[in-house]
């Protein structure tokens, strides 16, 4: 079959299998890649963990519809045979599990037993905390990723993930499964100015005086793997030497209350603003007037604001985690420093301060080198290749 001569006739119908539902992280993403599809891709979302009633939950979008599956509360085997009721109503010419657990197994099992050719398996954390480290996917994955290859009839089986590092990590439990990287997609053109009109207005009405100096920007949820702890302890120690630098932190999360208190407790006061959860288009604003873009997680897969903060053209120091040095090209476009080195973190931080220009050169670097690897046009075309080649074999 010709995909492109048959796409006149009919669209293709690809269902994405997801855990939840939370607008966060692969989730964003994954609504970000559906609106960036073309029309003739007809889109559907079937989450399993929901507050589902009685019958099937439908939300529609002008892009997609999300399916939200009843009884979800209960057990597996109730979701996998409303998954299975669902995928039984209608061809559908693509799977794709987003994630790992439950929308990994099931959807694959499901996709299988209602004999969905094409089936594919995104991946966007480099630790599964949900096993030991010894492995990445849990038992009943480890079995299907093995079993699945071998079962009798034509089909395409697919690993995706995100960043290399990830493929690397997910290799050795891969099996016969081919592994194809897509990195995530950012919605960032060749055009935008950032910093003119609308952008100046958001830093004012977000910021206050902060707007009106040079600032460092970290943005993430704040949790214990981010470890925004550390670059609170940078500011304590560059405070003396750049007293008009400050910090904004982007994000919310559980240790929002503790992370206040010691910014307080060292004098910090003046120097640190937590805006919390804001607009996505109001982050894009205010990382793309900052100075530096900070990341200090301790694990990562492919960290989106960090893509994004270089494609807004603004240097970056990071902590070689994940797929970070995929990102950020080290001594280019920012510097990427071995897990941990605070001293070098702080170093390198310092270098970026001091020297604006060298800062700009790095961002304008960035901007380029980004823009043409990991805009969303790139990943939509990358995974309609797979597709074509895919339905065109079968």
């Amino acid at each position: 079959m010709d995909l492109y001569t048959d796409r006149k006739r009919r669209n293709i119908s690809v269902l994405f299998v997801v855990n939840t539902w939370t607008l966060r992280g692969a989730q964003l993403q994954l609504q970000r890649f559906i609106r960036a599809l073309p029309c003739w891709i007809d889109a559907k979302v079937f989450i399993l963990n929901s507050e589902g009633g009685a019958s099937a939950n439908v939300r529609q979008h002008k892009e997609y519809e999300l399916y939200f599956c009843p009884g979800s509360k209960q057990l597996n085997v109730l979701r996998a045979v409303t998954l299975l009721k669902f995928l039984s109503k209608a061809q559908h010419d693509v799977v794709v599990t987003l994630g790992l657990g439950a929308a990994l197994f099931l959807g694959r099992i499901c996709a299988v037993l209602n004999g969905v050719r094409v089936i594919y398996s995104t991946l966007h954390t480099v630790q599964n905390l949900n096993t030991s480290g010894r492995w990445y996917f849990d038992l009943f994955n480890r079995m299907l990723n093995v079993m699945l290859p071998k079962l009798p009839g034509k089909r395409i089986l697919r690993f995706m993930p995100n960043s290399c590092k990830l493929a690397h990590i997910i290799g050795p439990e891969a099996g016969d499964y081919p592994i194809n990287t897509m990195y995530n997609g950012l919605l960032i053109s060749p055009s935008l100015d950032i910093c003119e009109g609308k952008a100046d207005k958001v830093a004012k009405d977000i910021l206050g005086p902060f707007a009106e100096k040079d600032f460092i920007v970290q943005v993430g949820a704040l949790e214990p793997e981010k470890n925004h702890l550390l670059a609170l302890q940078c500011m304590e120690m560059l405070k003396n030497d750049f007293p008009d630098l400050k910090l904004v932190i982007v994000g919310d999360g559980s240790l929002h209350e503790h992370l206040a208190r010691w910014v307080e407790s060292h004098g910090l006061a003046k120097t640190v603003l937590f805006v919390g959860n804001i607009k996505q288009e109001e982050v894009m604003h205010i990382v793309g007037t900052a100075r530096v873009f900070v990341l200090t997680s301790n694990t990562e897969s492919f960290p989106n604001a960090l893509a994004e903060a270089q494609g807004l053209g603004i240097p970056a120091v990071s902590f070689n985690v994940g797929g970070v040095p995929e990102i950020v090209e080290d001594g280019l476009t920012g510097y990427v420093v071995p897990p941990g080195d605070r001293e070098e973190f702080i170093r390198r931080l310092t270098q970026l301060v001091e020297n604006k220009s060298i800062a700009q050169q790095m961002g304008e670097k960035a901007r380029k080198r980004t823009i043409e690897r990991f805009s969303m046009g790139k990943k939509v075309d990358r995974f309609l290749e797979l597709v074509k080649e895919d339905l065109d074999v079968l």
